[in-house]
């Protein structure tokens, strides 16, 4: 099954800015278990990030009792090239200028094959100052009906996080991805 989500940019600050006080807390202890979850990224703490990010699903998966989502090298290059292209040529979307769609992206990986049988999804994020950071990101996924269904979707067995300094429209920030797959 092939899942295309996306939240305008503007709509994503906006759901990251308006959490309610009772959630913080929560949020809060999410974040406690996962180290590096309230750090705004940096070219030098990409990697911790990036684990933040996906402790912090897991976090939210474990609640549920879904079975964790183990690190792809192939879904984070996809990931990244991603998130890259975003920034670079400053558009927010789950498909690149000339129609290319994610499931394009990933199958240039070789994460699986093009007739295998698979199911991927993809949620897309980017935010500046204290909506940069993991923390904040998640949750705004979390909040999103559509996002929220791909960190839980309990078929989905492994995520890939891409991350780049910067943000689809030039403003400091961050931009991140969540590759999702199950190869079959």
């Amino acid at each position: 099954m092939i899942r295309k989500l996306f939240i305008p940019a503007a709509l994503l600050a906006s759901l990251s800015a308006v959490v309610p006080a009772t959630a913080g807390a929560a949020v809060a202890s999410r974040a406690q278990t996962c180290p590096g979850a309230y750090s705004i990224p940096r070219v030098a703490t990409m990697p911790p990030a990036r684990t933040a990010t996906i402790c912090l699903m897991n976090y939210e998966r474990a609640l549920r009792r879904q079975v964790p989502l183990r690190p792809s090298g192939g879904l984070t290059i996809a990931g990244n090239r991603h998130a890259g292209d975003m920034v670079s040529r400053r558009y927010f979307s789950h498909v690149a200028p000339g129609n290319v769609s994610f499931t394009t992206r990933i199958l240039r990986t070789r994460y699986v094959a093009p007739r295998g049988a698979w199911s991927l999804g993809e949620n897309i994020a980017w935010g500046g100052g204290e909506l940069a950071t993991p923390a904040a990101t998640v949750a705004a996924w979390m909040r999103s009906p559509g996002h929220r269904a791909n960190v839980l979707k309990s078929t989905y067995r492994e995520v890939g996080v891409g991350m780049t300094i910067g943000t689809p429209t030039g403003a400091v920030g961050a931009t991140y991805t969540a590759e999702f797959g199950r190869r079959s």
